[in-house]
């Protein structure tokens, strides 16, 4: 996120929420915009599958408990509430806060010089 962005108040709201999410609650709000990009199923199942992949090691229990926070935050929304199973989507405001995180360690990783970001590639 720019500074200017910052300094105007634009995403600040935002940026505060994505700062004070936990490592699983920012993995899951990644892997739910990732599978909504790919057209994937984003059921709790998928999203206990994708979370694993990253090497979390969080339970299913802590997973389902963590969706069922950010669909309360009012981050994502249960599709099909009333049903055993449940299918989740970001809400606008789920995605603000996604994308101002990003936006965010965007900004960080482009003020890194270019010589260590050489280093790493190699």
């Amino acid at each position: 996120m720019s500074e200017s962005r910052l300094s105007d108040g634009e995403g600040a709201g935002a940026l505060e929420e994505w700062v004070a999410l936990t490592a699983t609650e920012r993995r899951i709000l990644a892997e739910i915009s990732k599978m909504e990009q790919e057209d994937w199923a984003m059921w709790g199942g998928a999203v206990i599958d994708a979370v694993g992949e990253q090497h979390l090691s969080v339970s299913d229990k802590q997973v389902y408990r963590v969706l069922s926070k950010l669909v309360d935050r009012g981050w994502l929304v249960d599709l099909i509430p009333d049903k055993r199973t449940s299918r989740y989507a970001l809400t606008p405001t789920g995605r603000d806060v996604l994308e101002a995180g990003h936006a965010e360690l965007t900004a960080a990783v482009d003020e890194l010089p270019d010589e260590l970001l050489s280093e790493r590639r190699e």
